[in-house]
């Protein structure tokens, strides 16, 4: 169970919870209307699809903007997709299996059809995100490569295929370009490193960003609050950072900050961790929750 299901499902949730309002304090994000007013209002809405596709988006500007730094390369979500999709459609005896129609630009298609167009419109994404990394040429084709993605991505996470498939609306290109115009380029720049999802094993679950010592969540939401799941979400990856490291690493990154990218206002929350808990507090929290988290015993 990875940490976004731990947030939704775990019976550990409620006591969870009871235990961060008690422990632990988070610094108010400070509200001024002019500069906190939304910025880039979502222009497809009921979709959802603007927030995955920003995320592959800022993640590869964040590779540009920061190339000659120290980093570790991580895998794309959506290749773990293209791993098993193959046997997800034609292996009668796989785990999971899409007995569904197959979409394509809005038209029902075979199989066999479908799985190649997929394959074909990764080596695309792929060739993409080569050329805009060596020109920071941001493209159309890019852009829909960052959907693409993203739509790969909800097989990953929820063994779902969408049907929307080849489609791109203009709108959809629109957003994601203002999306990117209002990053603040001077606080996703590292002075030694960064990782694009870094991977915290045993959790199952990936972040978004850590530029230096600062982990960084991507949120493209409307509204700049701070929700209480995302005071938990970036405690669980604290936890799962202290008890496991990053990447199999426990040694050699180290997280002093917890931020919030508010993705539609182009603003970044920080707070220091001391300021969210002391270090008592924290040894507490993940004493707590690994005694009853099995999960990640194998990477003590």
């Amino acid at each position: 169970m990875s940490i976004p299901r731990i947030l939704r499902k775990s019976r550990l949730l409620p006591r969870f919870r009871e235990l961060i309002k008690l422990h632990f304090g988070f610094p108010e994000i400070p509200i001024d209307k002019k500069k906190t007013s939304k910025k880039v209002p979502e222009k497809n809405e009921g979709k959802g699809e603007a927030g995955g596709a920003f995320d592959y988006l800022l993640r590869f500007h964040i590779e540009y903007i920061n190339k000659g730094k120290r980093t570790d390369k991580s895998g794309w979500v959506a290749e773990s997709s293209i791993e098993r999709l193959h046997s997800q459609i034609f292996d009668q005896e796989s785990e999971i299996i899409f007995d569904t129609e197959y979409f394509w630009e809005g038209k029902v298609i075979s199989k066999e059809t479908f799985y190649d167009k997929i394959i074909g419109e990764f080596e695309e994404a792929k060739s993409n995100y080569t050329s805009f990394i060596k020109s920071g040429q941001v493209t159309d084709k890019l852009l829909k490569s960052c959907l693409f993605l993203a739509r790969l991505d909800v097989n990953s996470r929820a063994y779902i295929l969408v049907e929307n498939f080849g489609v791109y609306l203009e709108e959809e290109i629109k957003e994601l370009e203002d999306l990117l115009k209002i990053v603040p380029n001077n606080l996703f720049r590292a002075k030694k490193q960064y990782l694009v999802n870094p991977y915290f094993p045993g959790f199952y679950s990936d972040g978004d960003l850590l530029i230096d010592d600062n982990l960084i969540d991507i949120k493209t939401v409307d509204t700049i609050q701070f929700k209480a799941s995302y005071k938990y979400q970036l405690i669980l990856y604290y936890i799962a950072h202290m008890t496991t490291g990053i990447n199999g690493e426990k040694k050699k990154y180290k997280i002093n900050y917890l931020s919030i990218y508010f993705a539609r206002h182009g603003i970044l929350h920080t707070m220091p961790i001391t300021e969210i808990g002391d270090k008592k507090s924290f040894k507490f929290i993940q004493k707590w929750f690994t005694e009853r988290w099995i999960g990640w015993e194998r990477y003590k």
